[in-house]
Order: C-alpha cells, then structure tokens, then sequence
C-alpha cells in the first residue's frame, strides 16, 4: 500500500488594506494642509506696514504678502500658521469683533 500523501491547505492571502490614518493626520482631499488669516488688503505699502506692526505688538505673528492683481501690487497683511481652519477662524473671528476688519481663512502659501 502506498503512503499517504501529506496534506496541502491553499489559503487565500487577506485582502491588502491602507494602514489608517493617525489622529490628528489631515486628510488628502487634496486641500491645503495650513492655513492663515488675511486681515486686510492694501496699495499702498506703508499702510500695510502700519497694520502688520499693530499686530505684531500684539504678539501676532503678522506677515505682508505683495501679491500682482491686474497689474497693480496689493499688499496683503496676514497672521500666522494654522494647522486647522478651526484654529484659524477663530482667530478671525476675534480680530473681526474687535476692528472694522472682516478677516477670513486662506491657504498658507509656503
């Protein structure tokens, strides 16, 4: 009599799955990951300046960013870094209620 043959399990591998994301990890929607607030906008530089300084007197972490809109230099005066548009609303908000500002969320431009 023959011997008996050993037996072979076939298993089938698990389906390959992308590790979760961690806590706190932004997701990937292709939206920007940091924000800032842009307080104000202006053509003239020194004005800009002026506001930037108020701010950073404050302990604000203001910024003039000069952008080109139509042909003319726009000096966009903006603060901080936010990982979260929460964070960064909520600082409009403040500076909102205590100037006649209306400040919004933007994307950071690195």
């Amino acid at each position: 009599m023959p011997a008996p043959r050993p037996v072979t399990r076939v298993t089938t591998p698990a389906p390959a799955t992308s590790p979760a994301p961690a806590v706190g990890t932004p997701a990937t929607s292709g939206e920007p990951t940091l924000r800032t607030v842009q307080v104000s906008s202006f053509h003239s530089r020194p004005l800009a300046e002026e506001l930037r300084g108020r701010l950073v007197a404050r302990g604000l972490d203001a910024y003039l960013l000069p952008s080109a809109d139509g042909g003319q230099v726009r000096y966009r005066v903006r603060v901080g870094t936010y990982q979260t548009r929460s964070d960064a609303e909520r600082l409009a908000a403040d500076l909102g209620s205590e100037r006649a500002l209306t400040p919004f969320v933007t994307p950071r431009v690195q």
